[in-house]
């Protein structure tokens, strides 16, 4: 008999959207948040959430804006989870194939950079 292959359990979605609140809070005033939606879909949990940019900031909204999005990024909400609270790299799970990104590329890098979640262009000085 062959076991069966385990399926990772989808995080819960009350703590993905406290990450997700948790990083509009981080990014409450950025000069770089614009006026749009980004939309962040758990795959496998079929969630979605919607970053609504007004002014300067961000807010968790219950529903997409009219419009196209800013920015879509989908992928395993465990994934996404672990993003949002720093224990992996959204670069590193981007390039791995773990996340799809569609849309303003740049903008999702000025965001990431302002909540301290992707280190771009940093180079580590060594002795050599």
């Amino acid at each position: 008999m062959v076991p069966k292959k385990s399926r990772a359990r989808a995080a819960e979605p009350q703590a993905l959207q406290a990450s997700l609140g948790n990083l509009t809070q981080k990014l409450t005033g950025a000069v770089r948040a614009k006026p749009g939606s980004i939309v962040i879909h758990a795959t496998d949990a079929a969630e979605s959430y919607f970053l609504e940019g007004t002014s300067g900031s961000l807010s968790l909204t219950g529903a997409e804006r009219a419009g196209e999005a800013i920015v879509r990024v989908s992928g395993p909400s465990r994934t996404l989870k672990a993003i949002l609270d720093g224990k992996k790299d959204a670069a590193r799970a981007f390039v791995a194939g773990g996340l799809m990104v569609r849309g303003d590329l740049e903008y999702l890098e000025a965001l990431l950079k302002d909540a301290g979640m992707l280190q771009c262009g940093k180079v580590e000085e060594s002795d050599g």
